[in-house]
């Protein structure tokens, strides 16, 4: 996991939420940080096309935990 604001170059098939999981371990709530820090970027495909920069900021400090209830316990 990146702690500081890097970028990263698109390859041809990535998807924002395939980047997001490379490079923070998870996609959620990131696509939205990822389109917020890139102004533009959801003007393109979902599937990007290959040579595109993208920002990506630093994670957040805390990530909420997320209680969930197995039915079977």
């Amino acid at each position: 996991m990146h702690t500081r604001a890097d970028t990263v170059t698109s390859t041809a098939g990535d998807t924002l939420s395939t980047i997001a999981w490379r490079y923070y371990g998870t996609s959620r709530g990131q696509v939205e940080r990822i389109l917020a820090a890139n102004l533009g970027l959801s003007a393109q495909p979902a599937v990007l096309p290959a040579g595109i920069t993208i920002r990506l900021p630093a994670p957040p400090e805390e990530t909420p935990l997320i209680r969930t209830l197995n039915l079977w316990d």
